[in-house]
């Protein structure tokens, strides 16, 4: 247990030191912050699997349920190559490091391939968020080709659950299939890139077997599993967060997840991240956040608990959606569109600066308190 906690501090000392000038901004500059090191693109919001733990899924049934449209997926509203291009290089400009794209699914933007040759080319890191189902032996060559820096694929456990929790029977295969034929095309190119990995949503469905993935990952050779325990919120945390700023919806999604999804049972949980440790000799397993046993509990049904009392996210990263809106992070605050503006002049823009001023104020937003990125300590002590 100590060495874990020691691994834990490291690994929270680290991603401070990584990005050290964010604190900087935050306490010094008046809501205003130094060039983001990262940017996640939301290249599209279709899907094409059906995951039970998704926000955006639970949407759609919603709307269908109550007879309305889901107005999804807006696929001719998507910016096109030309504006991602100009992202690309005011975010080149600007000093960006690392451009996160992901989804809905990435891979149904039939131009990805050249909008990784275009980050590349500019010298920017790119890493993938995919569930890898459309990646076949000639996608796999050209990723690999193109090196691509980081591909992390979306796994829920061994394939019974997989398959349940994404809504498609032989998912779980695909995305295995995808895996080996990036792997073989590493070895045919010589190379070391892409870094693969998985990533997993702890929730009730998959509870119980999930440290399993630590063995798939060890059969696929792959550096890492990442754990996320389930994010979700209540209604009257939105309500409070909408008195505090205004909420426009920036991705279609319903993050008041149901109860059932919430049922875990801390002692079964502690016994499989036990396992999870127990196995990652040779893999590098994360939890985010890295809840001691007796926090398991208090996150799941502790409305008001949080790992983090304080986010700093804002001022060091940011988000665009398929739509050109630009907004901080998961929350529905829309900052302002790059068909009006660039990323450049809205990430100092007025609204950004108001968003991130209120932030430091609140510390958090009270529909804040679950987000995956709160995971280090470390921020509750910088003032």
């Amino acid at each position: 247990m100590f060495s874990r906690l020691l691994g834990n501090l490291k690994t929270d000392v680290k991603q401070m030191l990584a990005v050290p000038h964010y604190w900087i901004s935050y306490a010094f500059s008046a809501g205003r912050a130094f060039a983001p090191v990262s940017i996640d693109m939301e290249l599209t919001f279709r899907c094409n699997l059906k995951c039970k733990i998704c926000p955006q899924e639970l949407y759609k049934d919603k709307q269908k349920a109550a007879g309305q449209s889901t107005s999804l997926p807006r696929q001719a509203e998507e910016i096109s190559l030309t504006d991602i291009r100009a992202v690309v290089n005011d975010a080149a400009q600007m000093g960006v490091k690392i451009i996160t794209l992901t989804g809905g699914e990435p891979f149904l933007r039939k131009d990805i391939l050249d909008i990784i040759s275009h980050i590349k080319t500019k010298g920017i890191g790119c890493n993938i968020l995919t569930n890898g189902m459309l990646i076949n032996p000639k996608i796999a060559a050209e990723l690999v080709s193109a090196e691509v820096d980081t591909i992390t694929f979306s796994m829920d456990g061994p394939e019974e659950i997989h398959d349940q929790v994404r809504g498609v029977k032989g998912s779980y295969a695909k995305v295995c299939h995808s895996i080996e034929a990036i792997q073989k095309q590493k070895q045919i190119q010589g190379k070391n890139k892409p870094y693969l990995g998985l990533n997993c949503t702890i929730s009730s469905l998959n509870q119980h077997k999930f440290s399993q993935l630590v063995d798939t990952a060890k059969r696929y050779n792959l550096g890492a599993v990442n754990y996320a325990f389930l994010f979700f919120t209540q209604q009257a945390a939105i309500d409070k967060t909408q008195q505090l700023i205004p909420l426009k919806q920036a991705k279609p999604e319903d993050q008041v997840l149901p109860d059932y999804l919430k049922q875990i049972d801390p002692v079964v949980l502690q016994s499989e991240i036990d396992k999870c440790y127990a196995k990652a000799a040779d893999v590098s397993v994360n939890f985010n956040p890295p809840l001691k046993q007796s926090e398991l509990n208090r996150y799941f049904f502790d409305d008001d608990y949080s790992y983090c009392n304080k986010c700093f996210l804002p001022w060091y990263s940011s988000r665009i959606n398929p739509y050109g809106d630009v907004y901080p992070c998961s929350i529905d605050f829309k900052v302002g569109n790059i068909h009006q503006h660039s990323f450049s002049q809205l990430w100092n823009s007025e609204n950004y600066i108001r968003f991130r001023t209120i932030l430091k104020e609140k510390g958090l937003f009270p529909k804040c308190l679950k987000c995956c990125v709160l995971t280090t300590k470390l921020w509750n002590y910088l003032p």
